[in-house]
């Protein structure tokens, strides 16, 4: 777990050196970087490219639209771009025009994760200037509607602009400030846990006194 603990602490001390090296890694093609890493993918990725990037979102750009990378990972580099928005680094219509750029692309119109994280990206940035395009993906079944649905984009629009946006403070979108923090509940920063011995009952026979100081046989007593 050494290089998972590694990435989030050049992430903490925003080690720039690090920003190609981490994309580099994730650009890896179908899911070896997910095999390597496990759940940081879909819950640290994001945030530790928002935090190693320093303002240059241009390797972040690189990974979101490369369709040999996985899902998952173009997902975290969309998500990221939020973190940028949340932390201030960022203005919100950048991010949104970006959005709105991958929509209007030529990047493969299937379904996939990476379509159902830009509806999710867009809607938690409040979507009211490319609510267009995002109907126009549901319309063509781009977006699994059981990670994100139509209903609940419009839901958030009703809203309002100033209470989605202030969402953007809780903790999913914020940058890595605290490593012991983020991984001491993992199961492998635990120190062991010591099993006790099993310990095997003497077999009472029918004819014995009852361990429980009757004085009758077993069989009589407790044994029935």
């Amino acid at each position: 777990m050494a290089h998972i603990y590694a990435m989030l602490l050049l992430a903490q001390f925003r080690e720039k050196r690090a920003y190609p090296l981490v994309v580099d890694f994730f650009s890896a093609p179908g899911d070896i970087s997910l095999e390597a890493t496990g759940d940081v993918v879909t819950e640290y990725l994001s945030r530790i490219l928002a935090s190693v990037c320093c303002g240059d979102v241009s390797l972040i750009r690189q990974l979101a639209e490369n369709e040999e990378a996985d899902e998952f990972v173009r997902n975290a580099a969309l998500e990221s771009l939020v973190c940028l928005v949340a932390t201030g680094q960022m203005p919100r219509e950048e991010v949104l025009a970006y959005y709105k750029s991958l929509f209007e692309s030529d990047l493969s119109k299937e379904p996939s994760h990476f379509w159902d994280g830009l509806a999710s990206c867009c809607t938690d940035l409040y979507p009211e200037e490319i609510y267009p395009q995002i109907k126009q993906a549901f319309e063509e079944d781009l977006i699994d509607e059981w990670v994100i649905d139509l209903d609940f984009v419009d839901e958030q629009l009703a809203l309002g602009r100033e209470e989605v946006l202030a969402r953007l403070q809780d903790d999913r979108y914020k940058l890595i400030e605290d490593t012991i923090g983020e991984l001491e509940s993992w199961a492998c920063f635990q120190p062991p846990i010591r099993q006790q011995p099993i310990v095997k009952k003497k077999k009472i026979g029918r004819n014995e006194p009852c361990p429980c100081g009757s004085g009758k046989k077993f069989k009589k007593c407790c044994g029935t």
